[in-house]
């Protein structure tokens, strides 16, 4: 009559995608629970225009990872598999990508030389050693992606949650030092310590690599090449999108808005993120695992595109539905009426959690059906669309507008890939049509709500 939760647990436990999914949630979660602590410190210790100038020497370092890196590792991933399942190696996939990356490494070494100014200036600082460690910052985090990427390929997870954590522990001693006055608290010293700490990470991770994920660093053959950038150029494209999604707020903010304002609006939107970053797990945790179930398994593909989408848009309502009904008075003992400003456009950023953990549902599906080229569509047409709302509507209403654009995006993006699995698949998802109806109609009487 009653069911056997031994017998459950222990034949479920045993699945190695159950412990892997558990070893990264758990290790998710630790690092979350710091990150909102070292977050706690952060808003308290910097102030809004210190944490502008954080924030704008992050996206300069973006604009150039994303143009100019990220969109060539998910290539680690979608062939590193085919070969590790094959030869049980991954270094041959691994000098490929290589061969993308020096020769585009060196491109923006010379034009972060080229326009050092420029960036100087649009950063708002004065400090001229800024450069070195922006170069610096650049390469090691193009580094470490490609070594966090390759232990995704072997299903390594655990090891990176370990880096993750350790950025998350520099942070948070960093912050603990500025707190307790230790050290004079600048924009300019947080920023050079985290590179530092970036630096540091990478010779702890090193002895723990497999010589066979990386060497022997070969030649590589033409067809080899073209095959490979057959498949990562058309994501250039969706991390251009990516991009503008993520960045675009901050710079029409900047145009219009004093940097106090656009300091508070990206604090609180640093936590958003650090919040959807649950989101990424589910393609680090699912994409090599759907592309061993699409060539060995149908079945648990059925049962992954039946169950998971559901199941992931339920969870995230009901816990963004905890989170802004306590939010307000918990930020209020921290931070005061410090970035009060900003509390309306972060209601409308949280309710865009749900649609982003989908879009991660949906996306190792299509990347796995080589679907790619869709998928990169898809991203620059909800970019387009928050590019649209900054321009014409932060300069009227402000900060709102960012959020806003934020929320239309991924909002976009969802139903076009929605539409694409219940096309593929010839599934129908009733439950999130309705609910996502649901939400773009209280985003839109929120926002005249915010207007009239």
């Amino acid at each position: 009559m009653f069911p056997n939760f031994n017998l459950f647990f222990t034949k479920y436990w045993n699945l190695k995608i159950v412990k892997d999914a558990v070893s990264l949630f758990i290790g998710r979660g630790i690092n979350l629970a710091i990150g909102f602590f070292s977050t706690l410190v952060y808003g308290i210790v910097f102030s809004n225009t210190e944490i502008a100038q954080i924030n704008l020497f992050e996206m300069v370092a973006s604009m150039f990872l994303s143009f100019g890196f990220t969109w060539s590792a998910f290539g680690i991933i979608r062939f590193g598999k085919e070969e590790e399942l094959s030869k049980g190696t991954i270094n041959h996939t691994s000098s490929v990508r290589l061969w993308v990356v020096f020769p585009l490494l060196t491109i923006s070494i010379l034009l972060i030389i080229l326009f050092r100014n420029n960036l100087l200036n649009y950063i708002g600082t004065n400090d001229r050693s800024m450069i070195p460690y922006l170069i610096v910052n650049v390469v090691l985090f193009v580094s470490h992606e490609h070594i966090t990427s390759t232990l995704t390929t072997a299903e390594k997870h655990r090891q990176n949650v370990l880096f993750y954590l350790g950025i998350s522990v520099g942070k948070l001693c960093l912050l603990i030092v500025f707190y307790f006055h230790c050290l004079d608290v600048t924009a300019e010293l947080y920023i050079k310590v985290n590179v530092a700490v970036l630096f540091v990470l990478l010779f702890l991770r090193i002895p723990f690599l497999k010589k066979n994920y990386f060497l022997p660093f070969g030649s590589v053959s033409k067809k080899d090449l073209i095959t490979f950038l057959k498949f990562v150029i058309p994501q250039i494209y969706g991390f251009t999108g990516l991009y503008l999604i993520d960045w675009m707020d901050v710079y029409f903010i900047r145009r219009s808005c004093d940097l106090a304002e656009l300091g508070s609006y990206q604090f609180l939107y640093s936590i958003f993120m650090k919040i959807a970053s649950f989101a990424l797990l589910l393609n680090t945790l699912f994409f090599p695992k759907i592309v061993n179930w699409k060539n060995y398994d149908q079945t648990k593909l059925k049962k992954y595109l039946k169950r998971f989408p559901n199941f992931i848009f339920l969870i995230s309502m009901l816990s963004i539905a905890l989170f802004i009904s306590i939010y307000y008075p918990a930020f209020s003992c921290f931070f005061k009426d410090k970035y009060v400003v900003a509390y309306p456009s972060f209601n409308l950023i949280l309710l865009t959690i749900p649609f982003y953990f989908l879009v991660y549902v949906f996306v190792p599906v299509l990347n796995t059906y080589e679907r790619v080229r869709y998928i990169q569509v898809v991203n620059l047409v909800s970019a387009l669309s928050n590019l649209l709302i900054d321009f014409f509507l932060i300069k009227h209403i402000g900060i709102v507008a960012a959020a806003f654009g934020t929320f239309v995006a991924f909002f976009i993006k969802y139903l076009l890939l929605l539409f694409a699995i219940m096309k593929m698949f010839q599934r129908h998802y009733i439950l999130l049509i309705l609910g996502s109806s649901l939400v773009g109609l209280s985003v839109m009487v929120y926002i005249l709500h915010l207007c009239l």
